[in-house]
């Protein structure tokens, strides 16, 4: 029941921060590079270069012996075709959770596809090529340009950057980035 919870609130609290668009600071400006590209590119977990979206044989190959995902959690909290389950490190919970598409009646590691990793606590951290926790706003801004949205809530502000099924949210703290706290490329039924 512990573990039902967690998963509730961390999938409330993807959609309550999806739905944020408090304080659009949009200087409408075209980037000069795609959000996509960035997730199939440039996105790291603990260090390890991934590609989102991904099978999710593909993602723990990339990772590596170490990490491991809870086969039972997948199948546990499919909801509409959509499963919230834990990624693992060295059999620990490293509180970094893979959204995947999973098709209930041919569901195998090379046919769940990860659309969406939020990050970890110890392990599974996300990081991208140039920018992870520590570096300073001013690095983000300059690598990113300015986000799509951003939402403060007093102690942390956290920024967006939206094109598409694209998502990247990037959470700062005194004009520095604390983490980067979700990747997603949802794919369109």
């Amino acid at each position: 029941m512990k573990k039902f919870l967690t998963l509730f609130t961390a999938v409330c609290m993807v959609f309550c921060l999806a739905g944020c668009k408090e304080n659009n600071t949009s200087s409408g400006e075209p980037r000069n590079y795609k959000i996509e590209d960035v997730l199939k590119n440039d996105v790291k977990i603990d260090g390890i270069p991934v590609s989102i979206p991904c099978t999710l044989n593909e993602l723990l190959e990339a990772l590596g012996d170490d990490y491991s995902v809870d086969n039972d959690e997948i199948y546990r909290f499919i909801y509409e075709g959509n499963s919230l389950f834990a990624l693992y490190y060295k059999n620990e919970n490293t509180y970094g959770q893979l959204m995947a598409l999973v098709d209930t009646e041919n569901a195998d590691f090379d046919t769940i596809i990860v659309e969406s990793y939020m990050s970890g606590r110890d392990n599974g951290i996300i990081s991208l090529s140039d920018l992870s926790s520590g570096d300073s706003l001013d690095k983000c801004l300059e690598k990113y340009g300015e986000p799509s949205n951003t939402y403060d809530d007093g102690e942390i502000t956290y920024i967006t950057y939206e094109e598409g099924n694209c998502f990247i949210q990037i959470n700062i703290i005194d004009n520095v980035v604390d983490e980067i706290s979700d990747v997603r490329f949802i794919i369109k039924r």
